[in-house]
């Protein structure tokens, strides 16, 4: 960031990653500190700051990580593409796909898909294959 001391402000902040200003200006002042937040689909790792120092310099802290929903839960009578590995975490917009087991009122044919949309969240869809 180029240093705007002269002008009392600083130039627009270079963000990490995932970072977004909750609200953004046309100008930024010296000494005054401004919002962040993480996109949809992660979370901060410690407090969000960016604050316009007097030299015109920014002073960021914090950073934002995916979120993760854990372990695929288990369906009764199928399997899912991350039985393989029973150590998988799935993180935000990951898909798991179950596969019924061949049982008299399926063929084996139908699938579930279970998408989890961030810690705590499960959207559920069926779709049927041929």
């Amino acid at each position: 960031v180029v240093s705007t001391q002269s002008t009392g402000k600083c130039d627009s902040p270079s963000l990490e990653r995932h970072i977004m200003l909750i609200e953004t200006f046309t100008t930024y002042l010296v000494n005054t500190s401004y919002e962040l937040k993480c996109e949809i689909g992660y979370h901060a790792n410690s407090s969000l700051s960016a604050h316009c120092n007097g030299d015109g310099e920014w002073d960021m802290k914090g950073s934002c990580v995916i979120d993760t929903c854990g372990y695929a839960p288990n369906v009764s009578l199928s399997t899912n593409n991350g039985d393989s590995d029973p150590n998988h975490v799935y993180k935000y917009n990951d898909t798991v796909v179950y596969t019924c087991s061949n049982i008299t009122e399926m063929d084996g044919t139908k699938r579930l898909f279970v998408k989890r949309v961030g810690i705590g969240h499960l959207r559920r869809s069926v779709r049927e294959y041929a």
